[in-house]
């Protein structure tokens, strides 16, 4: 069985050469028995994908580095199959019986006499994660569960609701003040940044704005592209501002749809 701090070191790699859709390069001195045995056991298991070559990838035969090379595969199992792959590479191979002492290259690893061990005891914080505990929720449910909760508004409906009740509907802009700087503004919407939205908008807070002294006004929040804005509704949902909503797609589809914007001039 597989050690599991060795699947994980493997899970990373192949997580990071799907991302890049990149082939992956083993570089090493393949005359040694160490080496030999990394490519063997590659072309067994996995010879579709495996290549190998006398020379480096640069094509310069007369370069110490011979290679092999591990190429995405295509479909659904590309992720299990380059995983395996890897796997097989670091659980089976992660040290030589008899470290050489010369400079050598391990799995894509280059390390000299001189260097301390390498210790895959504590693989990469990103390899792989740690189970979700009970209850937990991830972002993207969040996100999606918060908006359940309310009906969010496209740019022109909320222009249309801002044109038919001024008095009762107000915009309010939770981006950063570098954010505005860069993206520009809306004119007439209050700005509120989103660390202390909750306390300007809640009528029952000392500081809050004037404007918010009931709990029936409806406060239209935007952000830069409609993600922020939804968490910060749910939030003020739960305070019991009832009409709270977003705009679908922030600030950057008002200016998309040809709603008037101000930029900042320099």
């Amino acid at each position: 069985m597989a050690d599991t701090s060795l699947s994980g070191l493997a899970y990373y790699l192949a997580s990071k050469v799907l991302e890049e859709d990149a082939d992956l390069y083993i570089l090493g001195s393949f005359g040694s028995r160490y080496e030999s045995s990394i490519v063997s056991s590659l072309k067994e298991r996995f010879s579709e994908r495996i290549e190998t070559s006398g020379s480096a990838p640069n094509g310069d035969r007369n370069s110490a580095a011979p290679f092999a090379k591990i190429s995405p595969w295509s479909g659904v199992d590309d992720e299990l199959k380059l995983k395996n792959a890897l796997e097989a590479i670091v659980s089976l191979h992660v040290a030589p019986p008899s470290p050489p002492t010369d400079s050598t290259s391990t799995v894509g690893i280059t390390t000299a006499s001189t260097s301390p061990p390498i210790n895959y005891a504590s693989p990469p914080s990103q390899s792989t994660p740690l189970p979700p505990p009970p209850g937990s929720r991830s972002i993207d449910q969040i996100l999606s569960q918060a908006r359940s909760r309310f009906k969010r508004l496209t740019p022109t409906e909320a222009m249309t609701s801002l044109i038919r009740s001024p008095e009762s509907t107000y915009l309010v802009d939770i981006r950063p003040e570098k954010q505005r700087e860069g993206e520009g503004s809306i004119s007439g919407a209050i700005v509120i940044e989103r660390n202390v939205l909750e306390w300007r908008l809640d009528p029952q807070s000392s500081t809050r704005i004037p404007e918010a002294n009931n709990y029936d006004i409806a406060w239209i929040v935007f952000c830069s592209e409609g993600y922020a804005s939804s968490l910060a509704v749910a939030s003020l949902l739960d305070m019991g501002l009832r009409n709270a909503t977003d705009v679908i797609g922030g600030f950057k589809a008002w200016e998309a749809e040809g709603r008037p914007v101000v930029h900042q001039v320099s």
